[in-house]
């Protein structure tokens, strides 16, 4: 068994922001609790705008008059230090064989002036549709690597952190043990889950009905299960759209602005790890017409694209000119997540092809056909109508007197009157 502690750079996790992290040079993620709101957060800031949320399950006490404490209620979890100070770690990080077991410790830190009670349990974590990493609720069945680590004795772990005396002082902590006991037919390469710390909070929905809001906030734990590595990407579902009105100011290429009669093209696709190992993921999308015009923007990177994981992109291609066809092309480059070994993947890439009709030229092309058609039919109706007049005028200028053999004078005539002569 090997068991391998990665420092990473500190993360805060930020109210309303349950998945982004920021460094901050220390080794924990904080909530703050916020009153009168109606949803669930995740995240947390030392700097709350608002007034806390009075909650039962948080042992907070209340001023007279039955108002709600205003004073602000901040907590966090990380790995803990082995001196029992703040540890310099922002994750858990084992390399384990399948049949190991490993244990560590978590600290849950409290940063409010009034004791909390908390909830410790561990979730899996798994992209988003926008490739972002989620975890999953508190009432899913633990499997994966839910089901190998225990914090302390039960599932949930109910714990009361003291608060602390005053702003100058240290947070109240308290510290739990983590086990991690891998199945000997766990799956070869990476397993990503968390622990949590949750705080139940009460409130009233529109309805003015009381409802249960958990807000919580996760510290991750990656694990890597030794044997064969497959790292692999897929791109599935391009296809793209266009339009011929202008894209918006803000989704300009870097390139430049529109052109006149330039639209807009816009490109759907998903990335999907079809690996065994988490990978990091940059990409391009650029959309060629004919006679070599191209645009091409570049969506945001994907820090860590789980093993199973996908995610689903939207871009709009701005500057795209109408040229009856045109054919996106998606490029996906993999490279190694921050401290992992270069999954050494080659970028990969996939195209296609939509209509880019001119409509605004198709229109007046139409309607000057239409009237040279007209103006055609007309010029032959003035024709027609003028032959019979013609024909009727044609034999009088066609009276030319002439002789026959016995020496009388002959005149022809359309009209079948018999000549004088004739008679």
């Amino acid at each position: 068994m090997h068991l391998g502690l990665r420092s990473l750079p500190t993360t805060l996790a930020r109210f309303r922001a349950p998945r982004r992290a920021i460094a901050a040079g220390t080794a924990f993620a904080i909530v703050t609790l916020l009153a009168g709101f109606g949803s669930p957060a995740f995240a947390a800031s030392n700097s709350p705008s608002a007034q806390p949320s009075a909650s039962p399950s948080a042992s907070q006490p209340s001023t007279a008059g039955g108002k709600a404490n205003t004073a602000p209620v901040t907590f966090g979890i990380g790995p803990a230090a082995t001196n029992g100070a703040i540890g310099l770690r922002s994750s858990f990080s084992f390399g384990v064989t399948p049949g190991a077991q490993a244990s560590d410790k978590v600290t849950v830190f409290n940063y409010s002036l009034v004791p909390l009670q908390l909830a410790v349990y561990t979730v899996v974590a798994a992209n988003t549709d926008t490739g972002a990493i989620g975890f999953s609720a508190a009432t899913t069945a633990p499997a994966d690597i839910a089901a190998w680590l225990s914090v302390g004795t039960s599932r949930p772990v109910m714990v009361n952190v003291p608060g602390r005396s005053s702003a100058a002082k240290p947070p109240g902590q308290v510290t739990l043990p983590i086990k991690l006991a891998v199945p000997l037919n766990a799956e070869p390469g990476d397993h990503v889950g968390g622990v949590v710390a949750a705080l139940a909070v009460k409130s009233n929905n529109a309805k003015g009905e009381q409802v249960t809001l958990e807000q919580r906030v996760v510290t991750r734990v990656y694990v890597r299960v030794s044997g064969p590595l497959h790292p692999k990407l897929e791109i599935t579902g391009l296809h793209a759209t266009y339009h011929q009105e202008h894209a918006p100011a803000t989704q300009q290429p870097r390139t430049g602005g529109l052109s006149v009669g330039a639209g807009s093209a816009t490109v759907t696709y998903t990335i999907r790890n079809a690996g065994n190992i988490r990978v990091a993921v940059g990409q391009s999308v650029k959309v060629s017409g004919f006679v070599g015009s191209s645009k091409a923007v570049h969506p945001d990177d994907i820090p860590q694209l789980l093993p199973g994981g996908s995610s689903t992109v939207s871009v709009v291609v701005p500057g795209v000119w109408p040229t009856v066809l045109v054919w996106p092309k998606v490029r996906v480059v993999p490279s190694a997540v921050t401290g992992d070994v270069d999954p050494e993947l080659k970028p990969l890439s996939a195209s296609t092809w939509t209509w880019a009709v001119p409509w605004p030229l198709v229109i007046v092309l139409v309607v000057l056909g239409v009237v040279e058609w007209q103006r055609r039919r007309r010029r032959k109706l003035r024709r027609t109508a003028l032959t019979p007049a013609a024909a009727a005028t044609a034999p009088l200028a066609s009276r030319v007197p002439s002789a026959d053999p016995s020496g009388r004078h002959r005149v022809g005539a359309m009209s079948g009157r018999k000549s004088r002569h004739g008679r």
